[in-house]
């Protein structure tokens, strides 16, 4: 027996005591059915296919016009299911979420790119620090590590800070959020920044408030375009 094959055999072995002790990992994360064993593999095919109903094709969310960001492009329509994928990666910290909602979000980065333009700088919109300390982990961040990946384009993960706690903002006006998050980011470094194209990555795209926050203070250390790609708009 080669080695080959005696390692495909341990892994296997492996796969199927991870099915007995973790059965959890192997069921659909929408619908708990069963799923076979593989690597990567985490909705069912009947949550999958609902998931690809809620691609918007790489339509233009928000044309900001005048305002900082130059454009504003989303995988996923936010609906049942994105919503709850979005919620666990964002109050779970599960990052095989990022992995499966990446896919969209190459896709409508392709679609856009004739208005994004060839981003030089991903830059995921930060959390505050006390949210970080509290989760362990920015959701923006997973996301924006697997899109570096995919599309080679360098990531400063640290390049924008969020300068102040904001209260939630859900179920608030759009003028509620703006005044919410006016000034709320900086950059701590304004030589990772200044002269780029940058591509702000975030999870949800909602009123654009939080968005162009950090569009402004990109702009002012020195970038020369910013646009804004979310795994979902609500």
């Amino acid at each position: 027996m080669g080695a080959d094959t005696k390692d495909q055999e341990g892994q296997t072995a492996l796969k199927t005591l991870e099915t007995i002790l973790f059965p959890h990992l192997n069921q659909c994360h929408i619908c708990k059915r069963g799923l076979p064993p593989l690597q990567g593999v985490i909705l069912c095919d009947g949550c999958m296919e609902e998931l690809r109903r809620c691609q918007r094709n790489g339509e233009m969310c928000l044309d900001f016009g005048h305002e900082p960001l130059d454009v504003a492009v989303s995988a996923y329509q936010y609906a049942d299911i994105t919503g709850r994928l979005v919620r666990r990666l964002k109050y779970h910290g599960d990052s095989s979420v990022a992995q499966l909602l990446s896919i969209g979000m190459c896709a409508a980065y392709a679609k856009g790119k004739e208005r994004i333009g060839d981003a030089e700088l991903i830059v995921p919109v930060p959390s505050h620090y006390t949210a970080i300390v509290r989760r362990g982990y920015n959701q923006a961040y997973y996301l924006a590590q697997v899109m570096t990946e995919h599309l080679g384009i360098p990531m400063e993960a640290n390049a924008l800070i969020k300068s102040r706690a904001v209260a939630s903002l859900v179920g608030q006006t759009r003028e509620a959020r703006r005044k919410a998050v006016d000034k709320a980011f900086a950059v701590q470094r304004r030589g990772l920044i200044e002269g780029k194209r940058v591509l702000l990555i975030d999870d949800v795209l909602t009123s654009g408030a939080t968005a162009s926050s950090c569009g402004k203070a990109l702009l002012l250390a020195g970038a020369t375009h910013v646009s804004v790609l979310t795994a979902c708009h609500a």
